[in-house]
């Protein structure tokens, strides 16, 4: 009942974060089609590849936070640990690389008038049933030049990011091959979340698993 408990505060918190935080639409998953994930009932964690710093986004708190949520969502699906001969192996693999990259900033227009000589009724601006009508063709005489020319200028500016992902990745512990991955990609190391107890990144990712929870 307890972790029951638990595991429904974390979701609430989970879902208020991912509320959030739309710009994680670039969440992909894939896994093997011919495996029977109904077949897996326990599991076991590999050791985590990760930063070798800690950082204010990474460090072995937010990484206990995540294997915590994680163990829960996958104990709601009837998986259990096992240490000795687990059916399946989680990892989490966090990357992240700065880069830099120009961004073109537009300049405001730059206006300049010319003279102005046209006549209202040019047919350039006479859209109207009197057009065609020879009576009022003879507005049409009328020679014109634009008011205005625009001239615009670029700049360039260059801009500092982390190229960022977090992925989950489930192992076939007999067979050592990847049955399943999932991947988000983005700025996940957004200061924003620091006030998270889950990222968000993380829940994205586990909706995409293939089992669902069990009923109860």
């Amino acid at each position: 009942m307890k972790s029951k408990i638990i595991f429904s505060k974390l979701s609430l918190i989970a879902f208020i974060a991912l509320s959030g935080c739309a710009m994680y639409n670039n969440t992909t998953s894939n896994y093997d089609k011919s495996v029977d994930f109904t077949k897996y009932k326990t599991y076991a964690w590999l050791d985590s590849q990760k930063p070798q710093a800690s950082t204010p986004y990474y460090n072995d708190v937010v990484e206990n936070n995540t294997k915590n949520y994680i163990d829960l969502y996958f104990k709601d699906r009837g998986y259990t640990v096992d240490t000795l001969k687990p059916d399946v192996l989680l990892e989490l693999v966090l990357k992240s690389e700065k880069k830099t990259e120009e961004v073109q900033i537009n300049n405001p227009y730059n206006y300049s008038n010319n003279t102005y000589n046209n006549y209202p009724y040019n047919k350039r601006y006479n859209d109207n049933m009197y057009y065609n009508d020879a009576n009022y063709n003879r507005y049409n005489n009328y020679n014109y030049s634009t008011h205005y020319s625009y001239n615009q200028s670029y700049n360039t500016k260059a801009r500092k990011y982390t190229q960022s992902a977090i992925t989950i990745n489930v192992i076939d512990r007999v067979s050592n091959e990847m049955v399943w991955t999932g991947t988000a990609e983005n700025d996940i190391y957004n200061p924003r979340y620091l006030k998270e107890e889950i990222h968000p990144a993380i829940v994205n990712i586990l909706e995409q698993y293939p089992v669902q929870p069990i009923k109860k």
